[in-house]
């Protein structure tokens, strides 16, 4: 009789150890989905404040001048770099110095005709994240009244 009470205990032991190893396959699974779901989130996050930001500056760029000079107006925590503007962000998208910056936003005159000027205005993290190309059509009557 002792040896069918040690078989029943041996066989429990195994089930036992099979359903630990099951829920520790199973809780890697989840901490790797959720992992991932948080990696997709943060990306959406980012997308979606450089869009809105680059969108701020295409309208500095549209209803000024243009001028690296309109944009430190515009944003005077900014700094002028050659012939464009910089602006750094922290890790939660404020505005501080290009030491603690997580994230720039770069604008890039491209060039300027008689009736048109474009920018190139990109967000980047270690890599670019979104990039915005801007046209402005300058109005004939706007060219007489700034020639006068």
């Amino acid at each position: 009789m002792k040896r069918k009470k040690q078989a029943g205990s041996s066989l429990f032991l195994m089930e036992l150890i099979l359903v630990l190893f099951f829920f520790l396959l199973t809780s890697a699974v989840c901490i790797r989905v959720f992992a991932k779901a948080y990696s997709i989130s943060r990306s959406s996050l980012e997308l979606s404040h450089a869009q809105s930001l680059c969108a701020s500056a295409a309208e500095v760029f549209s209803g000024t001048d243009g001028s690296p000079e309109a944009f430190l107006e515009k944003f005077p925590d900014g700094r002028i770099a050659g012939q464009g503007f910089q602006r750094f962000f922290d890790k939660d998208f404020l505005s501080c110095e290009e030491a603690e910056a997580v994230y720039t936003l770069i604008v890039e005159q491209q060039e300027k005709t008689n009736d048109t000027r474009s920018a190139v205005i990109r967000f980047f993290r270690e890599t670019e994240i979104y990039s915005l190309t801007v046209r402005h059509h300058i109005p004939q009557t706007f060219r007489k009244e700034a020639g006068s």
